[in-house]
């Protein structure tokens, strides 16, 4: 009993001190706070869009190292400003919307040939537009504007928190390895009990195979990609 009540409080432990906690706290705050600052301004416009902005461009931050997400930022803002942009520009023409949400569908669907990161810039990018079109702008450069500056509020947090903690994601990627793992390795001893079916228990270990080997494959994006971490001039890197 008393192990297993410490097990809980060690869950619960982990998930508060956890990336997924403090990257949902994160993307909370830089959302919430700029719509309630304009919104006291008087700004509603200011607001929508600065909060639109933010919480859209939050979801095309993977955990990564400092130069891919300053790259995925710069990507993110470029293709959520120009998306937003045209859009509002032709709402009050529907020949012309039609055409321009098409092409756009067509364009951003094609990225995904360019990798998981780039696909859902594109995709985030898609609901961009249905965003714009909902929200219906009456001034689509200054909504343009805000969204721009929504996305940058949010990137500037998130960059300068990496730049803080620049081995938090890959600390939470191996801690991660290590527990998927270890549910492997339990897995797999279960085939030597005899009172559980080999067919289902084969099963259960194909996916937590599947389930390590992504996470093997983070491990190695966010290595391999650092210079920093790999140089063998940095002691907390090589560590």
């Amino acid at each position: 009993m008393i192990t297993k009540g410490k097990r809980v409080i060690s869950s619960i432990t982990y998930f508060f001190l956890g990336e997924y906690f403090s990257d949902a706290l994160r993307t909370t705050l830089t959302v919430i706070i700029p719509i309630i600052f304009f919104f006291y301004l008087g700004n509603r416009e200011a607001a929508t869009g600065i909060g639109v902005g933010a919480l859209l461009i939050s979801l095309t931050d993977l955990p990564d190292n400092r130069f891919n997400k300053f790259r995925t930022a710069l990507l993110s803002l470029a293709f959520f400003s120009f998306t937003t942009f045209l859009v509002s520009q032709v709402l009050d023409y529907p020949i012309f919307k039609a055409l321009v949400i098409t092409f756009l569908a067509f364009a951003f669907s094609l990225l995904s040939v360019y990798g998981q990161k780039i696909g859902l810039i594109g995709t985030m990018s898609l609901i961009v537009c249905a965003f714009v079109m909902g929200l219906h702008p009456p001034r689509p450069i200054y909504f343009s504007g805000y969204m721009l500056l929504g996305g940058i509020w949010y990137y500037m947090i998130s960059l300068i928190q990496t730049f803080i903690r620049p081995y938090r994601s890959l600390n939470h990627a191996i801690f991660e390895c290590l527990m998927a793992s270890a549910e492997f390795l339990k897995a797999k001893a279960k085939n030597y009990d005899p009172s559980i079916p080999l067919d289902h228990q084969q099963k259960e270990i194909i996916k937590l195979h599947i389930r390590v080997n992504q996470k093997h494959e983070l491990i190695r994006n966010l290595l391999l990609t650092d210079r920093y971490a790999m140089d063998p001039g940095n002691s907390n890197g090589q560590i």
